[in-house]
């Protein structure tokens, strides 16, 4: 009895959750067509080219390649409701489409997308897998890393990758009497009910029996760690490493470190319990894989952040957002760090950009966003499920003053994922379009 009373009491509460969600908007199923733009060095449109190639098709990174040509990892779905699988696309250099394939098998969406030096391509799955492309688009290898939450993909001065991201495991743990201990627990012999007639539990025969014990299942905590692999260029393991006893939880961000210096990464680390802000941490490695000291240059809520980092002549450079919450609302900024190379700030500055931020060849930026409103503030990237935004293009100079800002065309997209500067001082967007 008491098993089909919690039975009726889940299936009332999902026909709640389900009232709920339609009420909230929250039946949303994605429905979007992959933009991009290219920019002349005044930010003028050259052309647009919308990829819609099935009910939902969405894009998280775009390069330039040789010959001026773009790859893009993308993910497409059929159909409403239909799992995605992992897509590259190849645009021309005047944007039209010069071909696509899926990267695997399976269903998975396509997280990260390289050059490699023999004109080629590379591409980083979701799980984890790493496929290698000839200029013409054939698979040359397939790599599975075993990150089972891959974000980074990194071509290294050897003609090699390496692969960054996220790897968790349940850890058995009890408060009170040492890890993977189970403790005993008294079962109920005496008789329960409802005063509205709900179900009773049978009294026990004797009720001055002694209670009877029974082993609690072990309870379980989730440790997550950073994990990296370095790939040869025929795809093979160099080395592998998880960075457990160094705070860190993932790697977010990857480059390789000047003249040989090795690597360096950013990642979240561990959320204080009495804290609103996640510590943004870097770790030096060395050409092997060897961690050094973690440092952290900076904190972010616990709203999703971004981050790009490219080494510098005096070590690093990184471009965050730390997204400052207040009692009505959160304030976003971009930050650019200057880091030596063991890791300690030189220079901080702070920029008026959204995340879809780069820097150009002068030293400067070029970011896309939507302007500061009512309901926001600091420039944003997306315009949410509904509605029409006006995105900015913007550059700054090399102390982050504003130079150029020119609208956009807006019905064009709803939502911007990454800019970069072409060869010819250009600018690419990569975007989405929601469709009604």
């Amino acid at each position: 009895m008491p098993r089909i009373w919690c039975t009726v009491v889940l299936a009332m509460l999902v026909v709640v959750l389900g009232l709920s969600a339609g009420c909230t908007g929250r039946d949303y199923v994605p429905n979007r067509d992959i933009v991009v733009l290219k920019l002349t060095p005044d930010c003028s449109l050259e052309w647009t080219r919308v990829i819609d190639d099935g009910f939902d098709d969405a894009a998280l990174d775009l390069i330039e390649i040789s010959g001026g040509g773009y790859a893009i990892a993308a993910q497409n779905s059929s159909s409403r409701f239909g799992p995605s699988r992992p897509v590259l696309i190849r645009l021309s250099q005047d944007g039209a489409i010069d071909g696509g394939r899926f990267v695997t098998d399976g269903l998975d969406v396509a997280r990260a997308v390289i050059a490699t030096g023999d004109g080629g391509t590379a591409v980083l799955t979701g799980n984890g897998t790493v496929v290698r492309f000839d200029p013409e688009g054939r698979m040359l290898w397939e790599r599975a890393t075993g990150i089972p939450e891959a974000y980074m993909l990194l071509s290294t001065s050897d003609g090699g990758c390496l692969v960054g991201g996220r790897i968790m495991y349940q850890v058995p743990v009890n408060d009170t009497a040492g890890v993977g201990t189970v403790l005993p627990a008294p079962v109920r012999t005496t008789e329960t009910g409802l005063s509205s007639g709900g179900p009773i539990l049978a009294e026990a025969a004797d009720p001055s029996i002694h209670p009877t014990l029974l082993e609690v299942p072990r309870r379980f905590t989730m440790v997550r760690m950073a994990m990296v692999m370095k790939l040869a260029p025929d795809g093979a393991i160099d080395w592998e490493r998880q960075y457990d006893d160094h705070g860190l939880t993932s790697v977010e961000s990857l480059t390789e470190g000047p003249e040989d210096a090795g690597f360096l990464l950013a990642g979240e680390g561990t959320l204080p319990n009495d804290s609103f802000s996640t510590p943004l941490l870097v770790l030096r490695l060395d050409p092997e894989g060897t961690p050094g000291q973690v440092i952290q240059f900076g904190e972010a809520t616990s709203f999703p952040w971004s981050v790009r980092m490219k080494s510098d002549p005096r070590g690093y450079r990184i471009l965050y957002q730390p997204i400052r919450i207040s009692q009505e609302n959160y304030y976003r900024s971009v930050v650019d760090v200057v880091l030596d190379r063991d890791g300690r700030e030189l220079e901080h500055r702070t920029i008026d950009a959204s995340i879809a931020v780069t820097w150009t060849e002068n030293g400067g930026y070029f970011s896309v966003g939507i302007p500061p409103g009512e309901d926001r503030t600091g420039y944003d990237v997306s315009c949410g499920l509904n509605g029409r935004c006006s995105f900015h293009a913007r550059v700054f100079d090399s102390q982050g003053m504003l130079v150029l800002d020119r609208v956009l065309p807006t019905t064009t997209f709803s939502e911007v994922t990454k800019v970069v500067q072409t060869v010819d001082g250009g600018y690419a967007i990569l975007a989405l379009r929601q469709n009604e």
